[in-house]
């Protein structure tokens, strides 16, 4: 298969072969990774590669893919996407329909670009350096492979500057020509091609030679109980160069220290994480930087989607927030992918949970209900739940919410934050509904001394005991016959009406003073003489947890 194109004003065209090994190969360049450049082996950073429509993924040694595979103009074949990162392990690797393991070699890259690297996350465009950077290769052998190097400016378009040299073969080090240092800056390409013309390796690098240091003020990515603050990043340059935010948000302060020095001042939003800068000269070259300000960002929401707002300051959780129904998920958003190495969430580290994280995918989402079980749910208070967040060997913990649970009354539904108070409005307004008196009947039984009944005159207020030496019917039905002042006594027989007295308190006002009162509890039934703290000691010890729930 041939393909033909226009570079520089002419007409190329290469002969495509797939060979023994049945795909190709291509390296991808640029931000938007729209370009590539058909290669042998590869070494890392993102490919593409064309392969039978019949091949399927490996995922066990290449990983999930990061983008749905994509036809292509050629029958029967079908385009991958592998991202190959230092240090991950992953292959570019393939099954075929007879279940044969193809796997292409992906050994550490041979190049390496050398020299003052600037703090920058510009992602596809290569390195930032404050001045052009030396190849360095691990051994002179790397350059018997090697007959040429190109170097030019990337970007699209026609006339943009390119040179080649060729390698000096003694030398671990190559510096670039001058001609590089004399552009001052921009963006450029490296391509290492063999004697037969096929690209072994390409590389992109960006450099500016005013630009001499860019430092974000930064200690930790978790922010204090407030918040996060503002965020300095100060810069270092030489005379003359300028800096522009590129994508037009409001609220940025740029401030110029003298004409060698600039302090950009972030405000804390997670819209400004990741800000993009023109910097460079006027009427001269100019750079695309990337700012990172790597803060930590959370909020609550469904599995299925972030919520509408992110966070820096606590939370409140409830007990509800666990329970096994719950649909609460903790959001979690890094300041951009690839950048942690480990996530632990939980109340206490020793028993924190685990959570991977996507390759492609900064926000973390955490159902709480798998929390469900975490002895801290049986206890009232405030208790944080942590992230612990673990990057290059340094381990870094944030607050992000509070799970408070309060006690509610089971009688009343009263809600206080601790005991104490839960208790002292037990005491002033439920007492009566954990303990009752005695009835008369209860206490002749505790006490034979007391007389089995008492009558009172229907009348008026006249008693007489059961026990009465008198006969105590007799002297009441006399009573009512001849002495009660509130009896109409007309012409013909008087009613004879009086009753039996059961009410504790009245018969202890008007017949027996002294009458001892004793409560029963109505949980357990115990006795209690009197009606001071004693009742309320007896709940706490014995009947704590029939008082209140944890809410």
């Amino acid at each position: 298969m041939v393909a033909r194109w226009n570079e520089d004003a002419h007409l190329r065209e290469v002969t495509l072969t797939f060979g023994q090994e049945g795909y190709l190969l291509f390296k991808l360049s640029g931000q938007d990774l729209k370009q590539g450049r058909l290669v042998k082996s590869a070494s890392l950073g993102p490919y593409l590669v064309v392969a039978p429509s019949t091949w399927e993924r490996d995922e066990t040694v290449a990983g999930p893919p990061l983008a749905a595979p994509e036809p292509v103009a050629l029958d029967g074949y079908i385009a991958h996407f592998f991202d190959l990162e230092k240090g991950n392990g992953t292959k570019i690797a393939f099954h075929t329909s007879d279940g044969e393991l193809i796997s292409i070699s992906s050994g550490s890259t041979h190049f390496e670009l050398i020299g003052e690297r600037l703090e920058d996350v510009s992602g596809r465009v290569g390195p930032l350096f404050s001045e052009p950077p030396r190849i360095r290769v691990p051994n002179a052998h790397v350059w018997e492979k090697v007959r040429t190097i190109v170097i030019g400016e990337e970007g699209g378009g026609r006339g943009r500057w390119r040179t080649e040299f060729s390698p000096d073969p003694d030398s671990l080090e190559q510096s670039l020509p001058s001609e590089v240092l004399d552009r001052k800056g921009g963006w450029y390409f490296l391509r290492f091609y063999d004697a037969n013309d096929d690209l072994i390796e390409s590389l992109d690098f960006r450099f500016l030679t005013g630009l001499r240091q860019m430092r974000v003020l930064q200690s930790c990515p978790f922010p204090s109980n407030d918040g996060h603050d503002p965020t300095r990043v100060e810069i270092a340059h030489d005379p003359g160069v300028t800096f522009q935010e590129v994508q037009g948000l409001p609220d940025i302060q740029i401030e110029y220290c003298g004409d060698r020095e600039t302090t950009v001042t972030i405000p804390p939003n997670p819209d400004y994480d990741i800000t993009r800068w023109q910097v460079g000269y006027e009427n001269g070259p100019q750079v695309e930087v990337t700012i990172l300000v790597e803060r930590i960002w959370w909020g609550l929401g469904e599995e299925v989607n972030e919520p509408p707002q992110w966070e820096d300051k606590r939370l409140v959780l409830s007990r509800d927030d666990f329970t096994a129904v719950s649909k609460a998920v903790l959001w979690l958003r890094l300041p951009r992918h690839r950048w942690v190495d480990k996530v632990l969430v939980g109340f206490e580290r020793a028993r924190a949970k685990s959570y991977p994280i996507k390759v492609r995918e900064k926000a973390l989402a955490v159902p709480l209900r798998e929390f469900g079980d975490a002895q801290e749910l049986q206890q009232f208070g405030i208790v944080p739940f942590n992230v612990w967040i673990l990057r290059r060997g340094e381990a870094y913990k944030g607050i992000l919410c509070e799970l408070i649970i309060n006690l509610t009354c089971e009688k009343c539904g009263f809600v206080a934050s601790n005991e104490e108070d839960l208790f002292r409005h037990i005491e002033s307004f439920h007492l009566d509904e954990f303990f009752r008196s005695l009835t008369y009947q209860e206490l002749c039984a505790l006490y034979p001394s007391l007389p089995p009944a008492i009558y009172r005159c229907k009348y008026c207020n006249f008693y007489i005991r059961s026990d009465d030496y008198r006969n105590p019917t007799s002297t009441i039905i006399k009573h009512i016959e001849k002495d009660c002042q509130k009896v109409e006594r007309k012409s013909g027989p008087v009613s004879i009406m009086f009753e039996t007295v059961s009410d504790v308190d009245e018969i202890r006002k008007n017949v027996i003073a002294g009458l001892e009162g004793i409560k029963k509890c109505r949980l357990c039934g115990r006795d209690f003489r009197g009606i001071g703290p004693d009742l309320m000691h007896h709940l706490i010890e014995e009947h704590r947890s029939e008082l209140y729930r944890l809410v």
